[in-house]
């Protein structure tokens, strides 16, 4: 079994703060820290701007991390947020898109990013 290379975007005019937010989140788990491989994705600086502005967080995740884990740490940060902002997940081919947190998020995300290459599902 290979790594696996999960991609986050977020959207709205809280995505910037809300990716540090995961970001950190990610880095705190015990788990995350073991068997993953987390980085930031910036931006190029605008013309007026002094730095660059965080784009993405790119996870590369280890034969020992399954996806499951993943989305358990995604939906304990997700609980903790007050607005809930658009998050675009993506591994290959396969993107899925949530703008809510109702009780099937964990099953969406789950056979979205299980989905052979391919395929897409998105979540409202």
């Amino acid at each position: 079994m290979s790594a696996d290379i999960i991609n986050v975007n977020m959207s709205g005019s809280e995505a910037e703060e809300e990716l540090r937010s995961f970001y950190r989140w990610l880095q705190d788990d015990e788990d995350v820290r073991r068997h993953a491989r987390v980085s930031v994705r910036q931006s190029s600086p605008r013309e007026s701007e002094m730095g660059s502005a965080l784009e993405a967080i790119d996870l590369v995740l280890s034969n020992g991390f399954e996806l499951a884990n993943f989305t358990l740490a995604y939906l304990a940060w997700r609980a903790t947020r007050r607005q809930k902002v658009a998050v675009t997940l993506k591994r290959g081919d396969v993107e899925v898109t949530v703008s809510d947190a109702d009780d099937q998020i964990t099953k969406k995300i789950l056979q979205a990013l299980n989905e052979k290459p391919g395929g897409s599902e998105e979540s409202k």
